[in-house]
């Protein structure tokens, strides 16, 4: 067994180092090697360089969250669920905006009618600058057609009584605004998300972009969630006035399309991340309701 230092030490030795530790140095010899024994340093333990980089990357306040991501794994950062919902979201709505560009489910009408073997089923699927006629006929067999017309030439090809019944003009003045408001909300969610990769990966940590951004985020966040529900609820409001009189005789069905209720649905998920700090009051507020 190997002696240690201190056992080797005369007394009057080891009352010298005691004092110079601010330590009591009364006691018999035993007592003096125990009491420095007690009141040494813990053995430092040793950390495998991966772990250590880790550990850096985790408590650096200077290290961008993606560069550590990429560097550390899933141990490197601390993950803030409500920032990863929004960016999840807002990756959702960019996909979701640009199909409903393109959709004829912004509003529906449809009427059928029907004479022993003989239905006939038509639909009316409104776009944003566009809308299509479907027509199915069922006599033994079963055949589709589908036509589509611009809303500025709707006239051209039937009578402006026609095109009023159909609601031409509020589709048309509808779809104008819904395309402005969606585009400028696309440009502003994948510029928030551009900046927000450019700032993880640490591209912008310093300067006038960092600081602005750091001041007007969360108010942009918010503007491209505000600007989708607004054009959402002027949509809602321009269809419920369209009058179809006694287009097919009034016997018809008609009513906001899937798209627009999708749109409301995710648009609403989204506010919910985008707001948070509001979101997570209200639940507080309801959890505190429930349980009194």
């Amino acid at each position: 067994m190997v002696k240690d230092a201190n056992e080797s030490m005369t007394v009057p030795q080891l009352k010298e180092l005691l004092k110079s530790k601010g330590l009591p140095t009364s006691g018999k010899k035993s007592e003096l090697i125990l009491r420095l024994y007690a009141n040494k340093k813990p053995k430092q333990i040793k950390i495998k360089s991966g772990n250590l980089k880790k550990a850096r990357l985790a408590k650096s306040d200077d290290t961008p969250y993606l560069s550590a991501l990429l560097k550390g794994g899933l141990g490197a950062v601390e993950i803030d669920g409500w920032k990863a919902a929004k960016f999840g979201m807002a990756t959702i709505m960019v996909f979701l905006i640009f199909s409903s560009l393109g959709s004829y489910s912004w509003y529906n009408l449809e009427h059928e009618e029907s004479d022993d073997d003989y239905t006939q089923s038509i639909s009316i699927n409104y776009g944003l600058s566009d809308f299509e006629v479907k027509t199915t006929t069922s006599y033994f067999m079963s055949q589709s057609q589908t036509e589509k017309y611009e809303y500025s030439e709707f006239e051209e090809v039937t009578s402006e009584e026609t095109a009023k019944l159909v609601g031409v003009n509020e589709m048309s003045t509808s779809g104008v605004i819904l395309q402005i408001c969606l585009y400028l909300s696309l440009f502003v969610i994948i510029t928030l998300l551009v900046l927000e990769i450019l700032r993880g990966s640490g591209f912008i940590n310093s300067g006038s972009v960092e600081e602005q951004y750091q001041r007007l985020g969360s108010a942009i966040w918010g503007f491209s969630v505000i600007i989708i529900i607004s054009s959402l609820l002027i949509h809602a409001i321009i269809t419920s006035l369209i009058d179809h009189g006694e287009l097919f005789d009034g016997e018809y069905t008609s009513g906001l399309g899937s798209t627009w209720w999708l749109m409301l649905i995710f648009t609403s998920l989204f506010a919910t991340t985008v707001f948070n700090t509001q979101t997570k009051q209200i639940i507080g507020l309801i959890k505190s309701k429930l349980n009194d």
